[in-house]
């Protein structure tokens, strides 16, 4: 293995600098850096520092796409009705004009009404709302997500009548609220079945998805909703044409008194077992779950507490396809308020607090760097780095003047002490007064601020028009022509000045 150089402290962040942010870089990973740099410079504790620089790259943050998960936080609820599900999905468009679905599932017993819409307004919302209260009771909680339709005035005033409390999800947070979303998929894969192939039929099968997903026995209760909603079994329409139990005629066999105390024993206690065992069901499988969970996926290991400087993942980039090169997350922002559930209130890092919550699963933990990665002057003199604002860095040649290098650096400073848009409306705006010179001639306001050599920008050559016959020409191919030489006589000469001034700028 050929020798490496030993390289002084002070250089040891430029040379990091250069491999990870410069042209031969590329923001590459760790490893991959540190095998670029170590087969020309060695120190000690190489590897650390390579890591520690790369780690905290505030460019490489914001485009890795590893999102830690927060752990699961299920509930336990234990009768009907104490906590609901409502959401709303888009389907084709179908009979009657229908092009929505709205529904309510309960958490407990999974048990699932809704209705085919023609649109998503609030009123269509209002009255879906007010018919299943109205049907199946008050409910203690009802989850639902940030919609237009959800948190209009009209329908947040039902729920404030019936005294139910309103839990908003967070936003680009499906999980809040899983058992309606999870829903979606069952009911639209039994309408595609029935549909076969004809889309705009789902609304007359609509009422036969829900019944069908209500009398089926649920692996987290062991019980169909139905029954656990009731308290008694769903008569299905085989039961009349092939007997079974619940067919039986008991009058036969008891006489009615005795069948009378049968069965009110029967809806007194068996309803309250088969709620408690579904209930102990149901937390079981929901720490199943959540162990299932936490062993296949990426748990953020470093908790987010209050004053921690975060990135929030973009998750508006999911859905589109012109962000291929955007950050994937934003920030950084500062963790103001823990709430519960896994949610953040987070604020700018000026103090402008958010007015709504993000999810856990969003944020990731932004680590800063502690000092600027290079200094605008090379340790040394010559023959050293120097590192422009977000540029690569320029290499100096040993026989360049001291005048030249101090002129650039003041530059330099000049255009990191101006913002991003002031520095380039300064630019346009020398390119400006140069044109003006070039024709009229005199001097610029900026002339005192550096001296310069006149340019002259060479005129085009003329060039010899060719004899067209016109009635050989169609009107189409005559008028590209004309285009054409407008664009030799007149754009071609300014646009050539501008670029050159631009380049010099």
């Amino acid at each position: 293995m050929p020798l490496r150089v030993v390289c002084d402290p002070e250089e040891r962040q430029t040379i990091v600098a250069e491999f990870h942010n410069g042209v031969v870089g590329g923001h590459r990973g760790v490893k991959g850096t540190y095998k670029k740099i170590r087969r020309l410079y060695w120190w000690e504790g190489q590897y650390k520092d390579v890591e520690r620089y790369c780690m905290a790259c505030e460019e490489c943050q914001k485009r890795a796409l590893v999102i830690y998960k927060e752990p699961l936080h299920p509930s336990y609820p234990t009768r009907p009705g104490e906590k609901v599900h409502i959401d709303l999905v888009k389907m084709p468009r179908g009979v009657g004009n229908m092009n929505y679905v709205v529904n309510i599932r309960d958490d407990f017993t999974g048990f699932v009404d809704g209705r085919p819409i023609r649109s998503k307004a609030a009123k269509e919302v209002k009255n879906f709302v007010s018919e299943y209260l109205s049907r199946y009771g008050c409910v203690s909680k009802i989850v639902m997500d940030r919609g237009a339709e959800f948190l209009a005035d009209e329908v947040q005033s039902v729920f404030r009548r019936v005294g139910a409390r309103v839990s908003i999800a967070t936003a680009y947070h499906p999980k809040s609220n899983s058992p309606v979303e999870r829903g979606h998929q069952t009911l639209i894969a039994s309408l595609s079945k029935w549909c076969k192939g004809k889309d705009s039929d789902w609304p007359r099968y609509f009422r036969y998805a829900i019944w069908a997903d209500n009398v089926t026995v649920q692996a987290s209760t062991g019980y169909p909703p139905y029954t656990l909603w009731f308290g008694r079994h769903c008569p299905l329409p085989i039961e009349f044409h092939v007997d079974s139990w619940t067919t039986v005629d008991w009058a036969e066999e008891m006489s009615r008194e005795e069948l009378l105390a049968a069965r009110t024993r029967q809806i007194a206690y068996g309803l309250e077992d088969n709620l408690m065992t579904a209930a102990d069901r149901l937390a079981v499988e929901r720490d199943k779950g959540k162990e299932r969970l936490e062993k296949n996926v990426r748990i953020r290991k470093e908790r987010v507490s209050v004053g921690d400087m975060v990135l929030l993942y973009d998750a508006a980039l999911e859905r589109t396809w012109t962000g291929k090169l955007a950050n994937r997350c934003m920030g950084p922002y500062r963790v103001v308020e823990a709430l519960d559930w896994g949610a953040y209130m987070i604020a700018e890092l000026d103090g402008s607090k958010w007015k709504d919550p993000v999810a856990g699963a969003r944020l990731k933990l932004f680590r800063p760097r502690p000092a600027p990665a290079l200094s605008l002057t090379s340790p040394k003199g010559k023959g050293k780095t120097m590192m422009e604002d977000g540029a690569p860095l320029r290499q100096f040649e040993t026989g360049e003047s001291s005048k030249k290098r101090k002129r650039i650096e003041k530059r330099k400073v000049k255009g990191l002490a101006l913002g991003r848009e002031k520095r380039w409306l300064f630019v346009l705006k020398r390119a400006r007064w140069r044109v003006r010179v070039r024709r009229t001639g005199g001097s610029t306001p900026f002339s005192g601020q550096r001296q310069e050599k006149k340019r002259i920008v060479p005129r085009p050559k003329s060039r010899r028009k060719r004899k067209v016959k016109k009635h050989l020409l169609s009107p189409r191919t005559h008028n590209k022509l004309k285009h054409k030489t407008i664009e030799r006589r007149r754009g071609r000469p300014l646009r050539a000045i501008t670029l050159k001034l631009v380049r010099f700028v």
